[in-house]
């Protein structure tokens, strides 16, 4: 890919850097502020679509009396982003065509093909009618796919006790100095940053994400969820789920024991089949098996 279409991919997403230039910024070299993290994993859950933040939504005088009022625009439900992708100015916008988001990506689906089950197809990538929207949604969704498996089988999965479907990372920078959680919900999003000011200073041995992080975000979010129903999260039009093999990353089938269903943009799901022996995740991995704990 490059380190420079990196940066440019990251500035495009709201990180202010100073980026390094080197090969290191893949292993999380340059820093971010907990406000770039955010609206950087809220992108994920709106389908690629921007977030402005608001930090003071009311100011009123000893009365009680609004002086003033932000008015942010909000869409409640990840499903009503998709929806706006209907009507004749999203069909006009993709007859133009459009840039795939990444190199070897095939464009969205032109208005051509039979609509999706929701009945819409998504325009080419990016689409000029909507500067707000900076991610594929296609990629953001397979991103969140892969963060819900952190909950489910990985460092987060403590965020289960959520009760719901979330997908989430966990942070932990060298010497236990910072620890980070960024998770999010199809309707909140929400990060936890534990540290010092001081970088010469450590947590302490074992204060990672998961242990020091983890638990104020459940806490938090617990409270923050009531309010939204309980839903998964949206799946847009060209992505597929196959089964791959644990062991090779292979194409298998549901009987295997070692396969799990996992999110592809469409046509890029491998197409080489594993031959199933009949071996089990034990007695082919442990140490995949203990990964996965």
């Amino acid at each position: 890919m490059g380190v420079q279409h990196v940066i440019d991919q990251a500035k495009r997403l709201g990180f202010a850097g100073p980026f390094r230039q080197d090969l290191s910024i893949s292993l999380g070299s340059s820093g971010a502020t907990l406000q770039e993290l955010v609206l950087g994993y809220g992108l994920m859950g709106r389908h690629g679509k921007k977030i402005t933040p608001i930090f003071i939504k009311k100011v009123v005088d000893r009365d009680g009396n609004v002086l003033e009022e932000a008015q942010p625009v909000m869409i409640p439900d990840p499903a009503q982003v998709l929806a706006m992708a209907q009507g004749q100015s999203l069909l006009s916008a993709n007859a133009n065509g459009g840039a795939s988001p990444l190199p070897g990506l095939s464009p969205l689906p032109s208005p051509t093909p039979s609509p999706s089950p929701t009945g819409f197809v998504l325009p080419t990538y990016p689409p000029a009618f909507d500067p707000d929207q900076l991610m594929d949604p296609r990629v953001a969704f397979v991103m969140t796919h892969l963060m819900k498996e952190v909950v489910t089988y990985g460092t987060g999965a403590k965020a289960k006790g959520l009760g719901r479907p979330a997908a989430a990372k966990t942070g932990t920078t060298s010497d236990y100095k910072d620890a980070w959680f960024l998770g999010f919900t199809p309707h909140v999003v929400t990060g936890v940053w534990v540290g010092v000011d001081d970088q010469k200073e450590s947590l302490g041995p074992g204060e990672t994400g998961a242990r020091a992080a983890l638990p104020i975000w459940l806490g938090y979010m617990q409270e923050a969820v009531k309010a939204y129903p309980l839903t998964d999260f949206q799946v847009p039009p060209g992505i597929v789920f196959s089964p791959i093999d644990l062991i090779t990353g292979k194409l298998s089938n549901t009987k295997n024991p070692n396969a799990r269903l996992e999110a592809f943009i469409a046509g890029t799901e491998p197409t080489e089949k594993e031959e199933y022996t009949g071996e089990s995740l034990d007695t082919q991995s442990e140490f995949l098996k203990e990964a996965f704990e």
